[in-house]
């Protein structure tokens, strides 16, 4: 595994979401500058400001997280996630090839789902269900066509301890003893962020020695149901209060849960696991992580409500 002699420079788009709030405060990479630019410093839907942040400095590679992620939203709002998901990433492939500077690209399980079953390879044929998955599934075709020197990372049901997702949600709705119904259909894989910011310096080193390799899985071992997900939080909350919850999940079909996007029932990725062990990466379980994050995440919940 090559070792860097210099600090690399490293520009990252999207520094508000899961990803992003991760590496920023991530101690554990201290080869790397990570800069931060705002979504108005550098808008994907501007090109004249990506040229004015790339002219900010001598950067070594840079990594996009920035998306529309509304997945219900971008049924309505089909423009802004076109604008963000496709042709602004188009406009950042093109503007880095132009510069000779590699792309690391963020995407989703999401570009799967409307044909043939998961767990999907990396070379699975696309067939996105609804306009989000379809504007990434389209974004990614943009950075292959328009940077070679590009890696794609797929990530599935994101979660953290940062910003808005499924297990933050859960875990509210559990301490504030309300029932809730959740989907037991619907395969899934999970991606804890953290696993990622955890892991850059290495995922960087294979995307600079593995110049065959375009898209990369990365999610936590084993399969999910967004029910067993829930079940998982519920005993750990359970577990860490040391009492009984008055709560009741109810686990319903996909066809009983309204909401504008489609979801697929099987979006679960294929992840080579051996490859990443190769390369000194190492991912455990969901279950694992979900319970960190519901321990890191409880006592704040906790003191922003009057809970007995």
């Amino acid at each position: 595994m090559a070792k860097y002699e210099e600090m690399i420079k490293v520009l990252v788009t999207g520094g508000t979401g899961q990803l992003g709030m991760e590496l920023k405060n991530s101690k554990k990479n201290p080869k790397f500058n990570f800069y931060f630019p705002s979504s108005d410093e550098c808008d994907l839907r501007d090109i004249e400001t990506i040229k004015k942040c790339l002219d900010q400095d001598d950067y070594n590679l840079v990594l996009n997280l920035a998306a529309y992620t509304n997945v219900d939203a971008a049924e309505t709002d089909q423009e802004s996630a076109k604008l963000v998901n496709q042709k602004g990433v188009g406009l950042l492939a093109q503007e880095t090839f132009e510069r000779n500077l590699g792309l690391i690209h963020a995407s989703t399980d999401y570009v799967f789902g409307g044909k043939d079953s998961g767990p999907y390879n990396y070379d699975s044929i696309k067939s996105p269900l609804n306009y989000y998955g379809l504007s990434k599934s389209n974004g990614e075709d943009e950075v292959l066509n328009k940077n070679k020197n590009c890696l794609i990372i797929r990530f599935s049901s994101l979660f953290s301890e940062y910003g808005n997702n499924f297990v933050k949600t859960m875990m509210r709705t559990i301490i504030n003893n309300k029932d809730v119904n959740v989907v037991s259909d619907q395969m899934i894989t999970m991606s804890y962020a953290g696993d990622f910011s955890n892991n850059i310096e290495y995922l960087i080193e294979l995307f600079n020695e593995n110049k065959n390799i375009k898209i990369l899985h990365f999610a936590n071992k084993d399969y999910a149901t967004w029910f067993s997900v829930a079940k998982v939080i519920y005993e750990e909350i359970e577990m860490l209060l040391d009492k009984d919850i008055k709560c009741n999940l109810n686990p319903i079909s996909s066809s009983d849960w309204t909401s504008k996007a489609v979801r697929p029932l099987d979006s679960r990725l294929n992840v080579n696991f051996d490859l990443l062990k190769e390369n000194e990466i190492y991912l455990k379980s969901w279950k694992e992580r979900v319970r960190l994050v519901v321990k890191k995440v409880l006592p704040s919940i906790l003191n922003g409500k009057n809970y007995e």
